[in-house]
């Protein structure tokens, strides 16, 4: 519940709102997607329209900070990337209008407070708690550099610093403090990868539908590392379900025509 203005956070299945709304974030481009590709089955397209509705509107009723900035973020993205894909591109925009339609206004309060953290960030304890675990993420991580403080140990480790039990919410920070060094560099290596991995897809010669695959999924990762800037995702399986789908569409689509020997970043 959010005390402040009164509200029920929804939950969904996995019982964490935040976490919740970054489930969404992983499944509209996929969506988007169907849309896209069945372009003579009305019946279809009917079924994706009401789960893109939804999803917006449970991700609205998460009232999740983090969910509503990668929303906004993955509509832009695909208003950019899809402009001259007239049937992703109308979608697109009418995600914002359909979220200023179903989005109560108190809603708009809590998002309004990422807007004026400064001036209320004192009275904000989810402002000031992640501040402050930020910070001794960064100590932990700076004093433990190359072995961390171990996986599931942010906690234990955070209560000599400060004075109550909130992990932090960035999954970067949280894998420097827990794995060192070697734990960010590899993870923040697999997003690299995985963007090499796109941009073969979207240039695949003579391949549309390859091509659509990898601009679907360059939103698709690019909104998924924009959330875990807000929340502990680091060994959630929906972060690692979207950081395996360029993999698994890569060989999918080029698989054969690069060779098995070949290697995938040359």
């Amino acid at each position: 519940m959010v005390w402040s203005e009164g509200v029920f956070r929804y939950e969904g299945f996995v019982f964490e709102p935040n976490t919740f709304a970054m489930f969404q974030i992983f499944f509209i481009p996929i969506l988007l997607f169907v849309f896209a590709y069945f372009k003579k089955r009305t019946l279809v397209r009917i079924v994706v329209v009401a789960a893109l509705v939804a999803s917006v509107f449970t991700l609205i009723m998460s009232f999740s900070r983090g969910g509503f900035v990668s929303l906004a973020f993955l509509v832009i993205a695909f208003i950019v990337i899809e402009r001259r894909n007239k049937a992703i591109l109308l979608t697109g925009l009418s995600f914002v209008v359909l979220g200023i339609i179903l989005a109560p206004p108190v809603y708009w309060e809590r998002i309004g407070s990422i807007l004026t953290f400064s001036s209320n960030m004192q009275q904000d304890f989810a402002i000031v708690s992640r501040l402050q675990t930020m910070g001794v993420a960064l100590k932990l991580g700076m004093q433990h550099l190359f072995f961390g403080v171990g996986i599931e140990n942010f906690l234990r480790s955070s209560v000599h610093y400060i004075p109550y039990t909130v992990v932090v919410h960035n999954a970067f920070l949280l894998l420097f403090a827990e794995l060192g060094l070697p734990g960010l560099v590899t993870f923040s290596a697999l997003i690299v990868y995985n963007l090499v991995l796109i941009g073969k897809l979207m240039s695949a010669p003579g391949d549309d539908e390859a091509n659509l695959v990898g601009r679907i999924l360059l939103v698709q990762n690019l909104a998924i590392v924009v959330n875990s800037m807000f929340i502990p995702v680091s060994y959630e399986m929906i972060t690692w379900f979207a950081f395996l789908l360029p993999s698994l569409a890569y060989y999918a689509y080029l698989g054969e025509s690069v060779g098995r020997k070949k290697s995938l970043l040359l």
